[in-house]
């Protein structure tokens, strides 16, 4: 269930990222589709709250500082992502490729935290963004975790999607694909959610939680390099988990029989 006020207030957020200038209102309700009296409403208490402000008389508005004041005094408290962030950016550097740490929301997994290849062509994600669970290295690697019982409980109550021809559209297949991931110690995406791209996972355990860290990149620069990428995946396991624990907080790598 969707909460319309709080659908707008972010759009309008997501729009002013996208555009980086200010803007009237009549813009803003053209952009999301709005009334303009719903949008004078949203425009109104932004603005009284401090979040928005008129950069002159009837030249647009703009979100203001304290937007990101709030966000940045957010991300102080999530001690986990901020850590695991720096060990992402060291990852896409030494790879090439993009960085990922994936948690699991249902039939999805979202993004916690990113760092893209600066290559040209490269895979793109943003943090906050979701790929089915199902269809990407991360997820796999955290569908691993669970036990028999319980794997097949929660392969059991996925919504597949047709997705791309490589996509796993059944239970019996996604299961076969985990055992294969277990035996190898790495999970992989080949082309199942964006096309021509492959993605390398591993489960790790943060906070009595699982999580997917994985590697995504073009095929072409993938392929053949799968060995090398785990090794890297799973050294900087063992680093974020050292780096965790040094700042009191529980993490693990993950063992079938834990």
């Amino acid at each position: 269930m969707i909460v319309k006020q709080v659908d707008h207030l972010l759009t309008l957020l997501e729009l002013f990222a996208q555009e980086k200038r200010p803007m009237t209102m009549t813009q803003i309700s053209d952009a999301m589709g709005l009334p303009k009296s719903s949008t004078h409403n949203l425009i109104e208490t932004l603005s009284v709250r401090g979040y928005l402000y008129e950069v002159r008389q009837r030249g647009g508005f703009y979100p203001s500082r304290k937007l990101l004041a709030t966000g940045e005094a957010i991300a102080d408290g999530d001690q986990v992502t901020t850590l695991i962030s720096e060990y992402l950016g060291r990852m896409a550097y030494e790879t090439g490729e993009t960085a990922l740490l994936a948690s699991r929301a249902g039939d999805d997994v979202i993004y916690l935290a990113v760092a893209e290849s600066r290559q040209s062509i490269r895979y793109h994600a943003e943090v906050g963004s979701r790929r089915p669970v199902y269809a990407t290295s991360g997820g796999k690697a955290i569908l691993s975790t669970y036990h028999d019982a319980a794997l097949e409980k929660e392969l059991g109550g996925i919504a597949f999607a047709d997705l791309r021809e490589n996509t796993i559209s059944n239970p019996e297949t996604l299961k076969t694909r985990i055992r294969e991931g277990n035996a190898r110690g790495f999970f992989l995406n080949l082309s199942e959610y964006t096309p021509d791209v492959t993605g390398i996972g591993i489960p790790v355990k943060i906070e009595g939680r699982p999580l997917g860290l994985s590697i995504a990149g073009p095929n072409y620069r993938m392929e053949d390099r799968y060995s090398e990428f785990a090794d890297c995946l799973h050294r900087t396991s063992e680093e974020i988990i050292r780096a965790l624990h040094a700042a009191g907080l529980s993490a693990d790598l993950y063992h079938k029989s834990s």
